[in-house]
């Protein structure tokens, strides 16, 4: 995989805690940290090593007050070794446009945010998509339904009881007849985003699309 730049070269990047201790505002009490799901844009103030030893993640500045983290795995990017790329090439004195993943204060007044690009860019993808008619390529065969590839890296499922026939029988006829390969237009149902824990404080983040060929 594409490696950034480990421990002791490039700069001297060294191990990170997260958290960062929130300074209190002129009357005396801690200024709010942004809320999850929330869109914000930050500037990039470091890379730095948090869950191994090679650059990881980025540092970034919200509001010129909180320090969050954005882990490579959540920058845009097809593939791992497109969003380790990226973290390579992002310099620091840039902004990104995030979505808060996790923010949350802990005793002591210090707030743990987590960010992702990726999330605000499915976000907008989800409504893109939502209601379209697309052409697809039939990847995978299933008992129940047929994977099918949808352009741009993404694949969506198509269940036997949304398949074109005017009955079960037909449908189960019609999902007996597809082959890899085979090309179908199909119109996107609905798209979830679906994150799964992957690791302390990380999450993979994917879209669930569920398609109708009728």
């Amino acid at each position: 995989m594409f490696k950034a730049c480990s421990n002791g070269t490039g700069g001297g990047y060294k191990q990170h805690q997260a958290g960062v201790r929130v300074p209190l505002s002129r009357s005396g009490e801690a200024p709010e940290p942004p809320a999850n799901g929330e869109v914000v844009t930050g500037a990039i103030v470091g890379k730095v090593a948090v869950w191994s030893n090679v650059v990881d993640s980025l540092q970034v500045l919200l509001a010129g007050r909180f320090t969050a983290l954005l882990h490579f795995n959540e920058l845009d990017g097809k593939t791992e070794e497109e969003r380790a790329e990226r973290l390579f090439f992002l310099e620091v004195g840039e902004s990104v446009s995030v979505q808060v993943l996790q923010a949350q204060g802990v005793a002591g007044g210090r707030q743990y945010i987590f960010l992702s690009e990726r999330a605000l860019t499915n976000s907008k993808l989800i409504e893109e998509l939502r209601g379209t008619t697309v052409d697809s390529l039939v990847v995978e065969l299933t008992d129940s339904g047929v994977v099918v590839s949808i352009g741009e890296g993404l694949r969506g499922f198509l269940h036997v009881t949304k398949m074109a026939g005017g009955t079960p029988a037909e449908r189960s006829a019609r999902l007996t007849s597809l082959r890899t390969g085979d090309k179908l237009t199909v119109t996107v149902a609905s798209v979830k985003r679906v994150r799964r824990a992957h690791g302390r404080h990380k999450q993979k983040d994917r879209l669930s699309i569920s398609l109708c060929e009728r």
